[in-house]
């Protein structure tokens, strides 16, 4: 069965607090906490981050990401480099917390622990 979470799973819902290992991530404040750090996000950066938490270090093609981000295709259409901003933007602010996102060969995006 697959692990990866659907868009119909149990969404994001604001005012919950979810840990992964060494960070927690408070939907209410919509920051991050680790290593003693705390960083505010954007809803949109903390739905990026929430969404890859969710796949437990599975694959999240950007599509998917797309999708979750925004329901509405036809209202909110992002441009072409929307997605990869919001990496962007989460990967500075999540810098040395002991996480990463990679790049799968463009099948999308992973959120993996770094070496110790």
């Amino acid at each position: 069965m697959d692990e990866r979470p659907s868009i119909g799973s149990p969404k994001w819902k604001e005012g919950k607090s979810v840990g992964i290992e060494r960070m927690d991530m408070n939907s209410k404040t919509l920051d991050v906490h680790f290593n003693g750090r705390s960083e505010h996000l954007t809803k949109k950066e903390f739905q990026v981050l929430w969404l890859l938490n969710r796949a437990n270090g599975g694959l999240v093609d950007r599509g998917e990401i797309e999708q979750f981000l925004y329901e509405d295709a036809d209202k909110d259409s992002p441009l072409s480099n929307t997605i990869e901003a919001f990496i962007s933007r989460v990967r500075k602010k999540i810098e040395g917390s002991g996480f990463v996102i990679t790049n799968m060969d463009e099948l999308g995006y992973k959120l993996e622990k770094t070496i110790a």
